[in-house]
């Protein structure tokens, strides 16, 4: 009992992480003047809506298997590289700003995930965690490649 209550907070935390990045997501995007940068935004808030549907979906069938995750493929840690860390500079300041924060949410919430994914012995929970760090993971290179067109666009 006390087993399947903490494995409910835990999931209840991890939604509670999805809504709070969607609503940053939601807020960046009522800001952002770039066509581009918008449509990034608008995706990656989409895709924390389908990640707490997951979630909840998990809790609704009482831990039993949802998903389909390969055995011992667990994912790593990232750890975002200086430049990435740094203040942006030049005329999209603003959008570069954003998106690096957007980046340092999302390697907070992949590493998160891989985290409980490493440590969860249940495998429903093992494979749950597993998927939402891969997903982060796509948004962290979605982020990236994002950057370094604005980068790019910038030095023109």
């Amino acid at each position: 009992m006390i087993k399947e209550f903490l494995i409910e907070v835990l999931i209840k935390i991890a939604m509670s992480s999805e809504d709070e990045t969607r609503a940053f997501y939601l807020k960046c995007l009522e800001r952002e003047p770039d066509g581009r940068v918008r449509e990034l935004f608008r995706r990656l808030a989409d895709e924390e809506v389908r990640h707490k549907r997951r979630l909840e979906a998990l809790l609704a069938t009482r831990l039993r298997e949802v998903l389909e995750v390969e055995e011992g493929k667990l994912p790593r840690v990232i750890v975002p590289s200086e430049e990435e860390m740094a203040a942006g500079s030049g005329p999209a300041m603003g959008a570069l700003e954003v998106l690096k924060r957007a980046l340092d949410h999302e390697v907070s919430s992949h590493n998160f995930y891989a985290l409980l994914g490493k440590r969860s012995a249940l495998p429903v929970l093992r494979k749950t965690f597993v998927f939402l760090a891969s997903e982060e993971e796509g948004h962290i290179q979605r982020i990236r490649q994002m950057i370094d067109e604005m980068k790019k666009g910038s030095t023109v």
